[in-house]
């Protein structure tokens, strides 16, 4: 049903002449607005004996919305739609950029009360059918949800943010900093949550940002998602040699190409081993650009490109993985498979634009960098012939938390959970 509605109220709009929509939607004014969002919301299966959280959805959030409904002790209510098109109907220009929306507030207060009026109904309605206890969304400085953190703070629940941005390569935090910095942004949420040690550090030196002690490093409850799966299977056993597409904006789009090559040709004379060849795609157009790159050449016909299987099923049973500068390599690491890491061409292996630096020492030894094609077939025929040695468990765990804190003795649920209980506790000594 909730597709249905969400279909109906809101992606049928988006066909229409988006001033025309405009000039309905502040017609209809921010209360009926908040009515529409309500009736788009998504509860999820809500047990009775649980306190109820207020998710303000983005796609790159979801999963970690569907993991802490798996494994939390809290309901997830996701408001699905309406919160992002709604405001920008009334909300100039600058208050819809994010981070630097703040400059901007006071010069516009007949639009900050529409947004304030929207983000006040909704959430009387959803505490009338639900009773709200905090709020959840998926990053401190969105302009969305700068409305909903003034709610949160007059009615005294917990606004906490589960950060999905995890800057790790040097030069993106930087970037990342600087931007911070120039915005001279203030949190005015009651928490935040990070993935790992790096963007507590790029936040921590932004100190206009907020005080440490509301930072915590909880990990992404998406993780948790690979304590059940099995890990462990000998690599003689595992059927897929994965290649992890690195496409757009990895700024390697020609050494790409060269890799797929190669990877094609090796599949071709590898075809009766019994081992599949896999590029593992982002999405649907991510895979149709991999095919039309592959077409014609010489083994393509062996590959399976495919953005449908997951990596909790891929990265398990294969054998090695080949990826660039993404966190989808944590997870390899985490599945006890090998890594390769083109480093070649515009595939750098060291500087400040590179996730995993060749010249760390542990990176080097859990990590093979082939500097050229010739090696990268090496280092597949290697794989397939199972006559690597086991990866070392220990150093790989120790590399993992380099990038992504995972909890020993709970999960990152339980950890985002503890907080949320914290920032309870805190508001009520107030």
């Amino acid at each position: 049903m909730q597709p249905l509605k969400n279909i109906v109220r809101f992606k049928l709009i988006g066909r229409v002449n988006k001033r025309f929509m405009e000039t309905v939607i502040n017609l209809l004014g921010p209360r009926i607005c908040a009515y529409l969002t309500y009736w788009s919301v998504e509860p999820g299966e809500l047990k009775s004996d649980r306190k109820n959280i207020l998710c303000l959805y983005r796609e790159s959030f979801i999963k970690d919305i569907h993991a802490l409904r798996r494994y939390g002790q809290f309901n997830y209510i996701v408001v699905t739609a309406g919160f992002t098109r709604f405001q920008q109907a009334w909300l100039p220009g600058d208050l819809v950029e994010q981070t630097f929306y703040q400059k901007n507030i006071e010069n516009h207060p007949r639009a900050v009360k529409k947004s304030q009026k929207y983000a006040e109904t909704l959430y009387r309605l959803m505490d009338r059918k639900f009773t709200i206890h905090g709020f959840l969304t998926g990053n401190f400085d969105y302009w969305q949800d700068h409305y909903f953190k003034i709610v949160a703070k007059n009615n005294r629940i917990p606004f906490v943010v589960l950060s999905r941005e995890h800057p790790v390569i040097p030069e993106v935090c930087n970037i990342v900093k600087a931007r911070y910095a120039s915005a001279n942004y203030q949190f005015h949420g009651d928490a935040i949550a990070v993935a790992g040690q790096s963007t507590f550090d790029v936040i921590r030196h932004s100190s206009t940002i907020c005080s440490e002690d509301r930072i915590r490093i909880t990990g992404l409850p998406r993780y948790d998602d690979w304590r059940p799966v099995v890990k462990d299977k000998p690599l003689s056993e595992r059927r897929y040699i994965t290649l992890l597409t690195f496409t757009n904006g990895y700024f390697a789009d020609e050494t790409f190409k060269e890799v797929l090559l190669k990877f094609c040709q090796t599949s071709n004379l590898y075809r009766g081993s019994g081992i599949r060849f896999v590029v593992k795609t982002k999405d649907r157009f991510d895979t149709q650009k991999v095919k039309c790159l592959a077409a014609g050449e010489e083994g393509q016909q062996h590959l399976i490109i495919t953005d449908e299987i997951d990596l909790f099923e891929l990265l398990p049973d294969s054998r090695l993985v080949i990826g660039y500068n993404s966190l989808s390599l944590v997870e390899a690491l985490m599945s006890g498979t090998h890594i390769a890491i083109p480093a070649w061409g515009q595939c750098l292996s060291t500087g400040p634009t590179v996730m995993y630096p060749e010249d760390s020492p542990l990176v080097k030894e859990l990590i093979a960098f082939p500097k050229d094609s010739n090696e990268f077939e090496k280092v597949i025929e290697l794989a397939i012939e199972a006559d690597s040695r086991a990866v070392d468990s220990i150093k790989a765990n120790k590399l993992i938390q380099q990038y992504i804190y995972l909890p020993e003795s709970n999960t990152s649920t339980d950890e985002l959970e503890s907080l949320f209980s914290e920032c309870e506790r805190t508001l009520s000594r107030y």
